[in-house]
């Protein structure tokens, strides 16, 4: 039997404890003990919930109908609860009571008078489910993300029906879907771009040949030249919807063309021929202007991955990891974006958690690592840890996980009543982070662990920031670890959540003109830095606790890039992180000031945001104290950093097996495991290909045993 380490409690390290027991007679190959400093597990997914109830997430996260490994694990946790009888009285009883499907997305556009202007995707339904995973041609994906980009600019179902638009919308869309006859009364640019689009498909097949790409990229050229003549623009820029559709059908045709240009090699697609460039870049190159480039659509991929600032500067994204993301859109199984009814924590990861401890994974909460020692052999010898508390001496294992409203949930902050009583005063009293790289906590032991004695594998499943001082002696003498440390990227983000006493319609929210029906959330991106990002997360609220009465009818979530970070992570500036939720305060509070009569209109009250409007457990509160007692965090510790996928950074990325040592794997978003960018899917995906390295390993290694 081998022990395997797994250092970080993420959705990487679960995962790939998952994986592994999902093998057959797993019991007899493997002992697996997770290590996780603090007191919860999930990692840049955590999530918490406080003292009175509320859910406080570490920022917005949601899952796309195109995670189709994320759901498949979803479905399997599920299941093993419900065939083991974990959670019968729980809230939720398969994956579909804990996930609800969104069909809106919405992006904003500025105008020049520095209002906004909304722009709802709402992406149709289907009837598919999420988390069966089919193998596809690239050519196939192409051919439904033209038509899938098409589809995107009927508009909303629920916006109003202006002028017959929307009608006329859908007569061009059964045209190009269904081939029906085309009427003479139909505009002379729909039967053009019919027949243009209609000519590119039957050119895209699963293996082009010359002539078929040459004639791709003529026609996207011809197509791109027309659409940017002054005529054409001039004409369609005077109303927004045709200006949208030039817009998105350059966007389209460029893309066409530099991936036939520079991406298509006879027989295959090799992407790593633009990954070199920066998105923007590499648009330009092909075609795009300014109009393009600055598009919301354009925008949405490089703050949606927080990827549009680092270290307050403009951002990057490699062209081949965001046209891969384009692509993957259409494959989506349900709906296009699912929200997590009991948040991240009560829907994904303390289930995941639930579902693992009870299959016998052991879980060392409070263990701290410290150093990954560096060894001139085949393998890793030794491995450093801090256990930061003492548990109560009659408790041998901490139970991190509290029920509410029949979901499983962490907390916030650690349960002091399973510490030491003396320690647990201590961390009370001096309002102690466990989970701060910047903490001042004194941790109570120190831990050797051996190899062939603790471990026979360890697996990496932290962030890539911390390496750095983790492995710092492995870094320092492996130039592969080295260039992996210093060219795969990470940003600091910032997140903050507000709980109103009125929801959208009192507020005064127009849902039609956002695309969005009664009982719908918003999922939005706004673009004012830094709170670009918002999501009503209003569908938590019945699992959390408020006084009768008092309930929370409207919560939204704002997060993005935070800029204001320390690259150096000095662990003497000690009020630092303190520091940044007073800037984060400050920033949002001007935010709402500025913005929120735009969103809510009955929310401004004599030029600014109505605080009143705040709910919190206390009622007495004065404005200011309602304000501080909502959530804001800034994800400034080190392993916190978002993954980003900056151009020429594939090549430093290391892949799960690909740490120089026979017992040493990686896991986590900021491995090579192919489309490396972070997101939740991706992690996901490199828990997976740790677990089949490892399995791959030891049978490698049993076979060469028994020969």
């Amino acid at each position: 039997m081998k022990k395997i380490a797994i250092f970080g409690g993420g959705i990487a390290g679960l995962t790939t404890a998952w994986e592994l027991t999902n093998q057959k007679d797993w019991e007899k190959k493997y002992d697996i003990t997770i290590y996780q400093q603090g007191w919860r597990c999930g990692g840049k997914a955590s999530t918490g919930i406080n003292e009175q109830g509320r859910i406080e997430e570490i920022g917005i996260h949601m899952f796309q109908g195109w995670y189709h490994n994320a759901f498949r694990l979803v479905k399997e946790v599920y299941s093993y609860i419900e065939e083991n009888k974990i959670n019968e009285d729980g809230a939720f009883k398969s994956w579909k009571d804990a996930f609800k499907a969104n069909p809106v997305t919405s992006l904003v556009e500025p105008r020049k008078d520095e209002k906004w202007l909304d722009w709802p995707f709402v992406l149709p339904e289907n009837n598919l489910e999420p988390g069966s995973l089919e193998d596809k041609d690239i050519s196939v994906s192409i051919q439904e993300f033209i038509a899938l980009g098409l589809e995107t600019l009927l508009g909303s179902p629920y916006q109003k029906n202006k002028a017959g638009k929307v009608a006329f919308k859908n007569r061009m869309l059964n045209k190009l879907f269904f081939k029906q006859h085309i009427s003479k009364s139909d505009a002379w640019w729909m039967k053009s771009i019919i027949s243009i689009f209609e000519s590119l498909s039957n050119d895209i097949t699963s293996n082009p040949d010359n002539k078929s790409v040459k004639r791709i990229i003529a026609t996207s050229e011809r197509v791109i030249k027309l659409l940017k003549s002054n005529v054409i623009a001039n004409a369609l820029d005077k109303s927004n919807a045709l200006r949208r559709i030039r817009e998105l059908l350059i966007l389209v045709l460029v893309s066409l063309k530099g991936v036939f240009s520079d991406v298509y090699e006879e027989t295959e697609f090799n992407w790593s021929n633009i990954n070199h460039y920066d998105f923007s870049e590499w648009l330009s190159k092909h075609g795009a202007d300014d109009q393009i480039i600055n598009s919301s659509i354009v925008r949405f991929l490089y703050k949606g991955t927080f990827s549009n600032m680092l270290n307050g500067e403009r951002g990057k994204v490699a062209a081949d990891i965001a046209i891969n993301m384009m692509l993957m859109i259409p494959s989506y199984k349900g709906s296009f974006v699912w929200n997590l009814v009991g948040g991240t924590g009560g829907s994904f990861i303390a289930p995941l958690f639930v579902a693992l401890r009870h299959k016998g994974i052991k879980f060392k909460f409070f263990h701290q690592l410290n150093q990954v020692n560096y060894s001139d052999g085949k393998e890793i010898e030794s491995i450093k840890l801090d256990r930061q508390v003492d548990l109560q001496e009659n408790i041998k294992e901490y139970n991190p996980i509290v029920k509410q409203k029949g979901v499983f949930q962490w907390r916030t902050t650690p349960d002091l009543n399973q510490i030491n009583p003396i320690q647990a005063k201590q961390i009370e009293e001096g309002k102690v982070n466990l989970e701060s790289h910047w903490s001042e906590w004194k941790n109570v032991d120190s831990l050797q662990l051996s190899k062939g004695v603790d471990f026979d594998i360890a697996v990496l499943a932290t962030s890539i920031k911390p390496l750095k001082y983790l492995c710092k002696d492995i870094v320092e003498s492996k130039q592969e670890w080295k260039d992996m440390v210093e060219n795969v990227e990470a940003s600091a983000t910032a997140n903050v959540q507000f709980w109103l006493k009125k929801d959208d319609q009192e507020l005064g929210m127009d849902l039609g003109e956002w695309g969005m029906k009664e009982k719908s959330y918003a999922n939005t991106v706004i673009y004012d830095d830094p709170l670009y990002s918002w999501t009503t997360m209003t569908f938590v609220s019945p699992y959390e606790k408020w006084q009768k009465g008092n309930e929370a009818k409207q919560i939204s979530y704002w997060c993005g890039t935070w800029p204001n970070h320390l690259t150096d992570f000095d662990k003497s500036k000690t009020s630092y992180p303190a520091d940044q939720i007073t800037l984060l305060k400050k920033v949002a509070k001007e935010y709402m000031n500025k913005n929120m009569g735009w969103i809510w209109p009955n929310a401004v009250k004599d030029n600014q945001f109505d605080y009143a409007l705040l709910c919190d457990s206390q009622e007495e509160e004065t404005l200011e104290e309602k304000f501080n007692n909502q959530f804001f965090l800034t994800n400034i510790d080190p392993s916190m950093h978002y993954v980003i996928a900056r151009p020429g950074s594939n090549k430093y990325r290391l892949k799960a097996d690909e740490t120089g040592y026979d017992n040493l794997y990686f896991s986590g978003d900021w491995i090579n495991f192919g489309l490396n960018v972070g997101y939740m899917e991706g992690t996901v995906i490199a828990g997976k290909q740790a677990a089949k390295c490892i399995s791959n390993a030891i049978s490698v290694s049993k076979d060469t045993v028994e020969k």
